[in-house]
């Protein structure tokens, strides 16, 4: 992400809402186009057929999220595309497309579909706006990720993916000095340029949280310690341990998370007694199997908060009187990937030398 002064950040919402103006003096021209007139660089990449028959190639940087939400696809088999779309005209010679599509690009691969699997009984036209002033189109060109985030949070039916604002957040923070990642000033700068991108779909809280989240990763991985941030991550490291060497995932009633998710375990716990309380006595009940990590980012402070989230477990089933989870494992975010007990974690305190911390009083047994 390219961090924008506050007059660029001006200038860019400046550009957007005089669209319309610009078309009236000429330096864009409202056109329509047919969905067989655009070619994906990746979707369309094993269909030659499209590439030979498109004038506009699409260019968008959410690819790994490009998709439409099942109101945008009914609203477009309904009334068709009504958004334009966003197409730049080439400036040169030797490109074999005409231009590129900024924004749209959800709109115009549905309306394909659509299309392609019979759901429409005509052809799908797509309004666009055509920029064809050397001057918008550089401009556009310098600030392409920013506007097209700005476009996308204006439109909460295809608004920027979470993770493509957190990716662009990383890559500044990656891409910074350690003298500017360590600057209040510089953090505060990033938090205002993330939030500028998706302020209408997110809080600036919210944004505030995900810069943490790439602060404290990255520090992690400085420790050599593993994140399990990422949800797709955390589950196929979960199910990987959980296969272990047998090849087949037990069955167990689950549950995953962060000990860091406000009130997380507690609910977990609750969901629990309740499955055991109202069971069916005609019906095997399946066992569960608790497994939860951590966000902290040093080995002393993982071992810590695992330690202290058995020992909550602990003290909530003494109160109680009974088992709750039949298993309740760690996931280890410190050398090998695997699952740990109680017993595990517990010796690694003591090896650590952190039983003698007073809040952390090791249970018996």
């Amino acid at each position: 992400m390219r961090m924008l002064t506050e007059k660029e950040r001006v200038a860019v919402d400046k550009f957007i809402n005089d669209i319309s103006s610009n078309v009236e003096l000429g330096k864009i021209e409202e056109v329509w186009f047919k969905t067989g007139d655009f070619y994906h660089p990746v979707l369309d990449s094993q269909k030659p057929e499209i590439k030979n028959n498109a004038k506009y190639i699409l260019n968008q940087i959410r690819t790994d999220t490009i998709g439409a939400s099942t109101t945008l696809r009914e609203s477009i088999k309904s009334v068709g595309v009504t958004d334009h779309v966003w197409v730049l005209e080439t400036i040169d010679p030797a490109d074999p497309f005409e231009g590129e599509t900024i924004d749209g690009n959800t709109r115009i691969v549905t309306a394909r579909n659509i299309e392609l699997e019979g759901e429409s009984d005509k052809t799908i036209d797509i309004p666009a706006y055509l920029f064809k002033d050397k001057e918008l189109i550089s401009f556009v060109r310098r600030h392409i990720e920013s506007i097209q985030l700005r476009l996308n949070d204006h439109k909460p039916s295809s608004s920027s993916n979470r993770e493509t604002i957190k990716k662009e957040i990383r890559q500044a923070v990656t891409q910074a000095t350690p003298a500017q990642r360590n600057d209040k000033r510089w953090k505060e700068e990033l938090i205002k340029n993330a939030h500028w991108r998706c302020e209408h779909n997110y809080g600036r809280k919210t944004v505030s949280s995900w810069v943490s989240e790439v602060y404290n990763t990255l520090e992690a991985q400085s420790n050599r310690v593993r994140s399990y941030v990422e949800p797709t991550h955390r589950n196929e490291s979960i199910d990987k341990v959980l296969v272990g060497k047998k090849g087949k995932k037990p069955d167990y009633k689950e549950y995953r998370g962060c000990t860091a998710t406000h009130g997380l375990m507690d609910k977990y716990f609750g969901s629990e007694v309740r499955r055991r309380a109202y069971r069916d006595p005609s019906v095997k009940l399946k066992p569960s199997i608790l497994v939860f990590f951590t966000t902290a980012t040093s080995e002393e402070r993982v071992t810590e908060a695992q330690l202290s989230q058995f020992l909550k477990i602990q003290q909530m089933e003494l109160w109680t009187g009974k088992r709750v989870f039949d298993k309740v494992y760690a996931l280890s975010q410190t050398g090998d990937e695997r699952l740990l007990t109680y017993e595990d974690v517990k010796d690694k305190a003591e090896n650590l030398g952190l039983i003698s911390k007073p809040e952390l009083k090791i249970a018996k047994g």
